[in-house]
């Protein structure tokens, strides 16, 4: 072999060193590219996972406070049915001897006048 094939084949190789260089470059920049994406989109899937456990504690306190609530509410309105019953309760008794005695007053005078 002689020199200028040597030096043709230093060329050659020289060549698709660069070229290999060049396509390993282009292939480290699109991997680079699509590990930034990747990492970006973990990001905002962790960031609406982050927002997702505020609503759902957010709603969980809610229904809680409701529960709380209508217990509470409940209590009170039975607290008002027992008041109510009792009133009605004495109410009736109050008409039973108001119409007793008017009954009698009725009577007392239906007697007076026979």
């Amino acid at each position: 072999m002689n020199i200028f094939t040597w030096m043709k084949l230093l060329l050659f190789h020289a060549n698709n060193f660069r070229i290999l260089d060049v396509q390993l470059s282009e292939s480290v920049t699109q991997l680079e590219a699509d590990l930034q994406a990747a990492v970006t989109e973990a990001k905002e899937k962790e960031e609406l996972h982050t927002s997702c456990c505020e609503r759902v504690a957010n709603l969980e306190q809610a229904i809680k406070d409701h529960g709380r609530d209508r217990e509470s509410k409940l209590m009170a309105l039975e607290k008002q049915i027992k008041s109510i019953k009792q009133q009605l309760s004495v109410s009736a008794k109050e008409l039973k001897v108001r119409s007793k005695t008017h009954l009698c007053g009725t009577i007392l005078y239906i007697t007076k006048c026979i």
